[in-house]
């Protein structure tokens, strides 16, 4: 049996050191997975932005060199007299300095070049066949190229015999160190004017369809385009960038991030870890510091609201380990799964009554409330106990009061022998936090009581919501029927006391009166009240 036992226990452990290894793990790796998508998100979101910064550079290119090719135009239109007269070829000279992106300026006729800004008279040139014209608006592009798709490195825009000359690739001549692909379109032919060199043309989208082939949601190594159109002359400018690669373009991000998820992770398993042996050794500690009675007693005043004086004082037990404080709904529901409930409740109870012991013989109408639980009320060692603890210190058990929970107490039909056994030795008993078990106040009947505690779930809301307001009402008039003392707990507020009054309450306890607080705080808060 023992051997079976051994292997359990030893199988409970394994399994959670492994589920705890799962959680650590858990818990340190989601972080670090949020600090990488983030990253991926940021770099990303600073890629389209690159994106479109660069775009609009395109765009500012494009306009730079159109509208220098359309002031030229209009320059040479401008010109009096005959084309190629000496006053002529000194304009056109003159136009062909001013505007940089101007490679060339002269006259057009019968098929030969009659006069460039750069040769000056020169009609023996003939005007080779182009591949293709087009119209944009009252000019023509008149375009020389081997392929299609691919723009020469010269293209003349003509009107009426004569012509501007420019080089498309300075329509995308810019710097980008990304090696951005970027076209420029006339809108006005739908052709394609200039692109920089060792773009792919075939994978270049138009600007002119709703959506091109090679769009879709990016992947590591797809591609992305960006389509925009100039506000100023009929031109549409497509730049074409391969989606950065979080390790390449992004590693400062991805640094910056998986830092901050790593250090999250890594405190989250702190913390983690700690709750795990909290968890774990909370049990053993708390048995311990029963054993070595190192848990504290603080006290909070009970008061009549309507004099403000204290009438009597629940005892409250409190944990604080290593340096820090142990909440009673941590610790208590630890002491009843672990039979710590028993000696918890000693522990109270003869802290209570040893420190309280001067001041309720001499204060012959205070009392102090004792929480006990019910499967402490259950044994004859409480009651026992209790009488040798008053005997003891010359307290009179009327000024001890036993409360215990309601919810706990309703399930516990037996605790009615033990309740009996207590009021016939003279001690109150109260319910606690009535109203959060079974509530039906008919119950109160099945049991000899002396008072109800009006839990403060329902005293924070009464005044605010129609079901605790009803509550609480039915509660107080179902006191008053049964003549049974009645103790508002958790009172916050001036406007919470006013209501409880108006409800014919009397009795109430919280913070709006008084904090729990160690005996000797209490003794010097009962002589001020005194005064």
């Amino acid at each position: 049996m023992n051997q079976q036992l051994s292997s359990i226990f030893s199988l409970n452990r394994t399994i959670g050191t492994w589920t705890q290894a799962i959680v650590l793990l858990t818990v340190v790796a989601i972080p670090v997975l949020a600090g990488i998508f983030v990253a991926s998100e940021m770099n990303q979101a600073r890629d389209e932005r690159s994106l479109a910064e660069s775009a609009a550079r395109a765009v500012r290119q494009a306009d730079m060199v159109h509208g220098q090719v359309l002031n030229a135009m209009r320059d040479v239109e401008a010109i009096p007299g005959d084309p190629c007269s000496g006053t002529f070829l000194e304009a056109i000279r003159r136009i062909a300095m001013t505007y940089r992106y101007v490679s060339d300026v002269g006259a057009l006729g019968n098929g030969r070049y009659l006069c460039t800004s750069r040769q000056g008279v020169t009609q023996a040139d003939k005007v080779h066949f182009p591949h293709s014209k087009a119209s944009s608006g009252p000019y023509t592009w008149i375009f020389w190229h081997q392929s299609k798709d691919v723009p020469n490195k010269a293209a003349l825009f003509d009107h009426r015999g004569r012509f501007v000359a420019v080089d498309p690739a300075m329509y995308v001549d810019l710097v980008d160190l990304r090696g951005r692909e970027i076209a420029v379109f006339d809108s006005d032919t739908q052709r394609l004017l200039a692109i920089t060199p060792r773009a792919d043309t075939r994978r270049m989208p138009s600007p002119f369809r709703s959506r091109s082939p090679s769009d879709g949601p990016p992947t590591p190594r797809a591609w992305r385009n960006l389509v925009t159109h100039s506000t100023a002359y009929p031109l549409s400018i497509v730049v074409r960038s391969q989606t950065p690669g979080l390790l390449i373009e992004g590693i400062d991000l991805l640094l910056l991030w998986g830092c901050v998820g790593a250090s999250a992770g890594g405190t989250a398993a702190w913390i983690a870890r700690r709750m795990f042996r909290r968890h774990q050794s909370l049990p053993f500690a708390l048995r311990t510091a029963i054993r070595r009675n190192r848990l504290d007693v603080h006290y909070q005043p009970i008061v009549d609201m309507s004099t403000r004086k204290t009438v009597g004082i629940e005892a409250l037990v409190r944990w604080y380990r290593e340096h820090e404080t142990v909440s009673p709904a941590v610790f208590v529901p630890i002491a009843e799964q672990h039979n710590l409930i028993q000696p918890l409740t000693e522990l109270v109870m003869r802290t209570a009554l040893d420190e309280l012991a001067p001041l309720l013989r001499t204060s012959r109408s205070l009392y102090v409330s004792i929480n006990v639980s019910v499967e402490e009320l259950q044994t004859h060692r409480f009651l026992k106990m209790l009488n040798e603890c008053c005997a003891k210190h010359a307290i009179s058990r009327d000024q001890v009061k036993v409360e215990a929970t309601e919810r706990r107490l309703m399930s516990k039909a037996r605790a009615r022998s033990a309740i009996d056994a207590l009021r016939d030795a003279g001690y109150a008993v109260l319910i606690d936090d009535f109203g959060t078990g079974y509530s039906n106040l008919s119950y109160l009947n099945h049991f000899k009581i002396d008072g109800l505690k009006v839990d403060k779930s329902f005293v924070g809301k009464a005044n605010r919501e129609a079901a605790a307001d009803l509550l609480v009402t039915h509660i107080a008039a179902m006191a008053q029927t049964l003549d049974l003392l009645i103790v508002a707990e958790g009172v916050e507020t001036e406007e919470q006391a006013r209501y409880l009054r108006s409800k014919g309450i009397t009795y109430a306890q919280g913070w709006h009166y008084a904090r729990a607080m160690p005996v000797g705080e209490l003794i010097t808060q009962l002589h001020r009240e005194n005064r």
